[in-house]
Protein backbone atom coordinates (compact mmCIF):
# COMPACT_ATOMS: atom_id res chain seq x y z
CA UNK A 1 0.00 0.00 0.00
CA UNK A 2 2.64 2.25 0.90
CA UNK A 3 4.31 1.78 -2.48
CA UNK A 4 1.01 2.73 -4.36
CA UNK A 5 0.42 5.79 -2.44
CA UNK A 6 3.85 6.67 -3.19
CA UNK A 7 3.39 6.01 -7.18
CA UNK A 8 -0.21 8.39 -6.61
CA UNK A 9 1.65 11.19 -4.96
CA UNK A 10 4.20 11.14 -7.45
CA UNK A 11 1.56 11.64 -10.40
CA UNK A 12 0.12 14.73 -8.03
CA UNK A 13 3.82 16.95 -8.40
CA UNK A 14 4.56 15.16 -11.82
CA UNK A 15 3.01 18.93 -13.60
CA UNK A 16 5.89 20.68 -11.14
CA UNK A 17 8.84 18.35 -12.05
CA UNK A 18 8.59 19.02 -15.41
CA UNK A 19 9.69 22.75 -15.07
CA UNK A 20 12.36 21.79 -12.55
CA UNK A 21 14.31 18.70 -13.86
CA UNK A 22 15.98 18.80 -17.36
CA UNK A 23 13.34 16.71 -19.48
CA UNK A 24 14.52 14.85 -23.06
CA UNK A 25 12.83 12.83 -25.31
CA UNK A 26 11.72 12.97 -28.85
CA UNK A 27 10.43 16.10 -30.30
CA UNK A 28 7.48 14.41 -32.34
CA UNK A 29 6.00 11.27 -32.03
CA UNK A 30 4.06 8.85 -33.75
CA UNK A 31 0.23 8.94 -33.18
CA UNK A 32 -1.58 6.74 -35.82
CA UNK A 33 -1.79 3.95 -32.51
CA UNK A 34 -3.08 4.37 -29.12
CA UNK A 35 -0.64 4.05 -25.93
CA UNK A 36 -2.99 3.02 -22.82
CA UNK A 37 -3.57 0.11 -20.41
CA UNK A 38 -7.34 -0.94 -20.32
CA UNK A 39 -8.42 -2.47 -16.66
CA UNK A 40 -11.71 -4.31 -17.08
CA UNK A 41 -14.20 -4.88 -14.56
CA UNK A 42 -15.08 -8.22 -14.13
CA UNK A 43 -18.87 -7.63 -14.51
CA UNK A 44 -20.74 -7.29 -17.44
CA UNK A 45 -21.80 -4.98 -18.97
CA UNK A 46 -20.20 -2.15 -17.31
CA UNK A 47 -19.88 1.44 -17.41
CA UNK A 48 -16.49 2.87 -18.39
CA UNK A 49 -14.08 5.74 -17.97
CA UNK A 50 -11.38 7.68 -19.90
CA UNK A 51 -8.56 8.54 -17.39
CA UNK A 52 -6.44 11.59 -19.01
CA UNK A 53 -3.57 12.38 -16.44
CA UNK A 54 -1.51 15.63 -16.02
CA UNK A 55 1.93 16.75 -17.25
CA UNK A 56 3.25 13.49 -16.33
CA UNK A 57 2.02 11.96 -19.10
CA UNK A 58 -1.07 9.79 -18.67
CA UNK A 59 0.08 6.72 -17.66
CA UNK A 60 -0.69 5.61 -13.93
CA UNK A 61 -3.22 7.83 -13.06
CA UNK A 62 -6.11 5.72 -14.43
CA UNK A 63 -4.22 2.67 -12.41
CA UNK A 64 -4.81 4.38 -9.26
CA UNK A 65 -8.84 5.01 -10.42
CA UNK A 66 -9.32 1.25 -11.71
CA UNK A 67 -7.65 -0.28 -8.38
CA UNK A 68 -11.18 1.60 -6.72
CA UNK A 69 -13.73 1.80 -9.50
CA UNK A 70 -13.11 -2.21 -10.95
CA UNK A 71 -15.14 -3.21 -7.73
CA UNK A 72 -17.83 -0.77 -8.27
CA UNK A 73 -17.93 -2.94 -12.30
CA UNK A 74 -16.52 0.44 -13.83
CA UNK A 75 -13.64 -0.10 -16.07
CA UNK A 76 -11.16 2.08 -16.95
CA UNK A 77 -8.54 3.04 -19.36
CA UNK A 78 -5.27 4.69 -18.75
CA UNK A 79 -4.28 7.12 -21.33
CA UNK A 80 -0.66 8.02 -22.43
CA UNK A 81 -0.64 10.74 -24.26
CA UNK A 82 3.14 11.63 -24.38
CA UNK A 83 6.49 10.48 -23.01
CA UNK A 84 5.49 7.02 -23.45
CA UNK A 85 6.91 5.60 -27.19
CA UNK A 86 6.33 5.64 -30.00
CA UNK A 87 4.64 8.77 -29.04
CA UNK A 88 6.32 12.42 -28.53
CA UNK A 89 8.90 13.04 -25.48
CA UNK A 90 7.25 16.34 -25.33
CA UNK A 91 3.39 17.64 -24.53
CA UNK A 92 3.55 19.47 -27.58
CA UNK A 93 1.78 20.41 -30.89
CA UNK A 94 -0.14 16.55 -29.68
CA UNK A 95 -3.01 15.56 -32.36
CA UNK A 96 -6.62 16.13 -30.65
CA UNK A 97 -7.85 13.74 -32.73
CA UNK A 98 -5.67 10.77 -30.71
CA UNK A 99 -8.24 11.67 -27.67
CA UNK A 100 -11.35 11.58 -29.87
CA UNK A 101 -9.31 7.91 -31.55
CA UNK A 102 -9.29 6.92 -27.41
CA UNK A 103 -12.92 8.17 -26.75
CA UNK A 104 -14.27 6.24 -29.70
CA UNK A 105 -12.39 2.97 -28.83
CA UNK A 106 -13.75 2.55 -25.40
CA UNK A 107 -17.54 1.80 -26.52
CA UNK A 108 -16.01 -0.86 -28.65
CA UNK A 109 -14.04 -2.66 -25.77
CA UNK A 110 -15.21 -6.23 -24.56
CA UNK A 111 -18.09 -5.57 -21.65
CA UNK A 112 -18.76 -2.07 -21.95
CA UNK A 113 -21.96 -1.04 -21.98
CA UNK A 114 -21.80 2.19 -24.67
CA UNK A 115 -24.69 4.41 -23.07
CA UNK A 116 -22.24 4.35 -19.88
CA UNK A 117 -19.34 6.44 -20.77
CA UNK A 118 -17.16 8.91 -18.42
CA UNK A 119 -13.98 11.12 -18.66
CA UNK A 120 -11.84 11.92 -15.28
CA UNK A 121 -8.93 14.31 -15.83
CA UNK A 122 -6.15 16.49 -13.88
CA UNK A 123 -4.62 19.55 -14.73
CA UNK A 124 -3.44 19.36 -18.04
CA UNK A 125 -5.24 16.87 -19.09
CA UNK A 126 -8.48 18.77 -18.32
CA UNK A 127 -7.91 20.36 -21.49
CA UNK A 128 -8.63 17.68 -24.41
CA UNK A 129 -10.97 15.80 -21.38
CA UNK A 130 -13.28 19.15 -21.54
CA UNK A 131 -12.88 19.77 -25.51
CA UNK A 132 -13.88 15.90 -26.01
CA UNK A 133 -17.27 16.57 -23.77
CA UNK A 134 -17.88 19.55 -25.91
CA UNK A 135 -18.03 17.63 -29.41
CA UNK A 136 -19.26 13.95 -28.56
CA UNK A 137 -22.98 14.11 -26.61
CA UNK A 138 -22.48 10.76 -25.46
CA UNK A 139 -19.91 11.86 -22.95
CA UNK A 140 -22.11 10.97 -19.65
CA UNK A 141 -20.16 12.74 -16.86
CA UNK A 142 -16.73 14.58 -17.26
CA UNK A 143 -14.74 14.86 -14.07
CA UNK A 144 -12.14 18.13 -14.43
CA UNK A 145 -10.04 18.61 -11.36
CA UNK A 146 -7.98 22.06 -11.06
CA UNK A 147 -8.79 22.60 -14.78
CA UNK A 148 -8.32 24.90 -17.35
CA UNK A 149 -10.60 27.09 -19.04
CA UNK A 150 -8.78 27.40 -22.37
CA UNK A 151 -5.47 26.11 -24.51
CA UNK A 152 -2.76 27.10 -23.11
CA UNK A 153 0.86 26.69 -24.56
CA UNK A 154 2.84 23.33 -24.56
CA UNK A 155 5.65 22.03 -22.18
CA UNK A 156 8.77 21.53 -24.17
CA UNK A 157 11.13 20.30 -21.28
CA UNK A 158 13.88 20.12 -23.89
CA UNK A 159 13.92 23.77 -25.04
CA UNK A 160 12.11 25.81 -22.88
CA UNK A 161 11.84 28.42 -25.61
CA UNK A 162 9.69 27.04 -27.48
CA UNK A 163 6.84 28.58 -28.24
CA UNK A 164 3.75 25.86 -29.40
CA UNK A 165 0.22 24.93 -28.86
CA UNK A 166 0.05 22.08 -26.56
CA UNK A 167 -2.55 20.52 -29.11
CA UNK A 168 -3.55 20.19 -32.72
CA UNK A 169 -6.84 19.84 -34.78
CA UNK A 170 -6.72 18.68 -38.48
CA UNK A 171 -3.51 19.01 -38.78
CA UNK A 172 -2.89 22.88 -37.49
CA UNK A 173 -2.31 23.95 -34.15
CA UNK A 174 -4.84 24.85 -32.18
CA UNK A 175 -5.10 28.58 -30.98
CA UNK A 176 -3.72 28.83 -27.26
CA UNK A 177 -1.99 31.58 -24.62
CA UNK A 178 1.29 31.71 -24.06
CA UNK A 179 3.22 31.73 -21.19
CA UNK A 180 4.21 34.89 -19.34
CA UNK A 181 7.84 34.98 -17.61
CA UNK A 182 7.92 38.91 -16.24
CA UNK A 183 6.34 37.33 -13.12
CA UNK A 184 9.38 34.91 -12.71
CA UNK A 185 9.67 31.30 -12.75
CA UNK A 186 8.58 30.34 -9.27
CA UNK A 187 5.32 29.76 -7.82
CA UNK A 188 4.71 28.19 -11.48
CA UNK A 189 1.33 29.94 -11.35
CA UNK A 190 3.27 33.21 -12.74
CA UNK A 191 3.22 32.02 -15.90
CA UNK A 192 -0.49 31.81 -16.53
CA UNK A 193 -1.79 34.86 -14.25
CA UNK A 194 -1.27 37.48 -17.38
CA UNK A 195 -3.13 34.98 -19.76
CA UNK A 196 -6.18 35.37 -17.16
CA UNK A 197 -6.15 38.11 -15.98
CA UNK A 198 -6.08 40.57 -19.67
CA UNK A 199 -8.65 38.25 -20.77
CA UNK A 200 -8.32 35.24 -22.95
CA UNK A 201 -8.44 35.49 -26.68
CA UNK A 202 -12.28 33.69 -28.12
CA UNK A 203 -10.71 31.17 -30.05
CA UNK A 204 -8.37 29.43 -27.67
CA UNK A 205 -11.53 28.75 -24.97
CA UNK A 206 -12.80 25.48 -24.50
CA UNK A 207 -16.31 25.89 -25.83
CA UNK A 208 -18.13 23.68 -22.71
CA UNK A 209 -21.49 25.38 -22.89
CA UNK A 210 -21.74 22.68 -25.99
CA UNK A 211 -21.21 20.07 -23.55
CA UNK A 212 -24.27 17.93 -23.06
CA UNK A 213 -23.85 15.47 -19.75
CA UNK A 214 -23.02 16.09 -16.32
CA UNK A 215 -20.06 18.63 -15.69
CA UNK A 216 -18.15 18.53 -12.01
CA UNK A 217 -15.23 21.08 -12.08
CA UNK A 218 -13.01 20.88 -9.15
CA UNK A 219 -10.29 23.60 -7.67
CA UNK A 220 -8.42 25.14 -5.36
CA UNK A 221 -8.35 28.43 -4.54
CA UNK A 222 -4.22 28.05 -3.23
CA UNK A 223 -3.23 26.25 -6.05
CA UNK A 224 0.09 27.45 -7.03
CA UNK A 225 0.78 25.39 -10.41
CA UNK A 226 -1.83 27.84 -12.53
CA UNK A 227 -4.92 29.32 -11.91
CA UNK A 228 -7.69 26.71 -11.38
CA UNK A 229 -10.10 28.58 -9.20
CA UNK A 230 -10.08 31.74 -11.81
CA UNK A 231 -10.49 29.60 -14.35
CA UNK A 232 -13.17 27.46 -12.77
CA UNK A 233 -14.90 30.48 -12.37
CA UNK A 234 -14.36 31.24 -16.41
CA UNK A 235 -15.61 28.08 -17.44
CA UNK A 236 -18.92 28.56 -14.96
CA UNK A 237 -19.74 32.02 -16.87
CA UNK A 238 -18.98 30.45 -20.14
CA UNK A 239 -21.25 27.25 -19.56
CA UNK A 240 -24.49 29.13 -18.21
CA UNK A 241 -24.34 31.24 -21.75
CA UNK A 242 -26.61 28.49 -22.80
CA UNK A 243 -29.71 28.50 -20.48
CA UNK A 244 -30.37 25.10 -21.12
CA UNK A 245 -27.29 23.93 -19.26
CA UNK A 246 -27.98 22.64 -15.79
CA UNK A 247 -26.18 19.72 -15.15
CA UNK A 248 -22.70 21.60 -13.47
CA UNK A 249 -21.30 21.01 -10.49
CA UNK A 250 -18.68 23.24 -8.99
CA UNK A 251 -16.56 22.37 -5.79
CA UNK A 252 -13.96 25.35 -5.23
CA UNK A 253 -11.80 24.81 -2.50
CA UNK A 254 -10.08 28.15 -1.01
CA UNK A 255 -7.22 26.87 1.17
CA UNK A 256 -6.42 23.87 -1.29
CA UNK A 257 -4.17 23.94 -4.06
CA UNK A 258 -3.63 21.58 -6.98
CA UNK A 259 -4.12 18.34 -8.15
CA UNK A 260 -6.39 17.46 -4.98
CA UNK A 261 -8.45 14.62 -6.82
CA UNK A 262 -6.76 11.48 -5.93
CA UNK A 263 -8.37 8.22 -5.03
CA UNK A 264 -7.60 6.10 -2.01
CA UNK A 265 -8.85 2.74 -0.32
CA UNK A 266 -9.94 3.74 3.27
CA UNK A 267 -8.50 5.93 5.97
CA UNK A 268 -5.32 4.05 6.05
CA UNK A 269 -4.68 4.56 2.42
CA UNK A 270 -5.51 8.28 2.58
CA UNK A 271 -3.06 8.90 5.43
CA UNK A 272 -0.37 6.94 3.46
CA UNK A 273 -1.30 9.29 0.64
CA UNK A 274 -0.97 12.67 2.91
CA UNK A 275 2.20 11.28 3.70
CA UNK A 276 4.02 10.52 0.77
CA UNK A 277 2.61 14.36 -0.77
CA UNK A 278 3.96 16.15 2.44
CA UNK A 279 7.09 17.19 1.48
CA UNK A 280 4.88 18.65 -1.96
CA UNK A 281 2.63 20.22 -0.80
CA UNK A 282 4.54 23.67 -0.82
CA UNK A 283 4.85 23.11 -4.93
CA UNK A 284 0.81 22.42 -5.56
CA UNK A 285 -0.21 25.17 -2.60
CA UNK A 286 -2.57 25.51 -0.12
CA UNK A 287 -2.37 23.69 2.88
CA UNK A 288 -2.25 20.02 3.96
CA UNK A 289 -5.47 19.71 6.23
CA UNK A 290 -7.25 21.76 3.08
CA UNK A 291 -5.74 19.46 0.45
CA UNK A 292 -6.90 16.30 2.79
CA UNK A 293 -10.62 17.63 2.72
CA UNK A 294 -11.01 18.60 -0.64
CA UNK A 295 -9.02 14.97 -1.07
CA UNK A 296 -12.01 13.29 0.32
CA UNK A 297 -14.83 15.09 -0.25
CA UNK A 298 -14.38 15.63 -4.19
CA UNK A 299 -13.38 11.60 -4.24
CA UNK A 300 -16.70 10.68 -3.11
CA UNK A 301 -18.42 13.33 -4.84
CA UNK A 302 -16.82 11.70 -8.02
CA UNK A 303 -17.89 8.16 -7.09
CA UNK A 304 -21.44 9.24 -6.18
CA UNK A 305 -21.65 10.85 -9.75
CA UNK A 306 -19.97 7.68 -11.28
CA UNK A 307 -22.96 5.55 -9.94
CA UNK A 308 -25.62 7.94 -11.47
CA UNK A 309 -23.81 7.71 -14.90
Amino acid sequence: MKRKSLLIAGLAVGMVIFFILNGHGQQSGNYKKLVYDWYPASTTPVSAVLVIGGSEGGIGYGKSWARVLNGKGISVLDLAFFGKAPLSGQLEEIPMEYFQRAWDTLSTLAGVNAKKLSIIAVSKGTEPALWLAAHNSNVSLVVAASPSHAIWQGINRANYSSVKSSWTLAGKPMPFIPYDYSRGTYPIVNFYLKGVESGTPAEALIPVEKIKGTVVLLAGGKDMIWPASAMTSALEKRYATVSGNKKLIVRNYPDAGHGFLLPFEGEAGKKKLMDALAPNLGFLGGDAAAFAQAMEESFQLVLEELTRH
